[in-house]
C-alpha cells in the first residue's frame, strides 16, 4: 500500500514539476524526467527495467 502511495506523488510532482519549469530548463533536465516516468510506471513483470541503488 505504501509503495502505491509513494508511487502517487512521485507521479504527480513530476507532473507538477513539468507544467510549471520554464521549457528550456525542461530541455536541460530531458533525459533525467524520461527516468524517472519510466521508473514510476514500471510494473512488477516489466522487462528492461531501472534498477535504483
Amino acid at each position: 500500500m505504501a509503495r502505491k502511495k509513494l508511487r502517487t506523488i512521485g507521479k504527480r510532482v513530476v507532473r507538477e514539476l513539468e507544467r510549471k519549469l520554464p521549457e528550456e530548463i525542461l530541455k536541460q533536465y530531458e533525459t533525467e524526467f524520461s527516468n524517472y516516468k519510466k521508473v514510476l510506471t514500471q510494473e512488477r513483470n516489466s522487462k528492461e527495467k531501472i534498477w535504483l541503488t
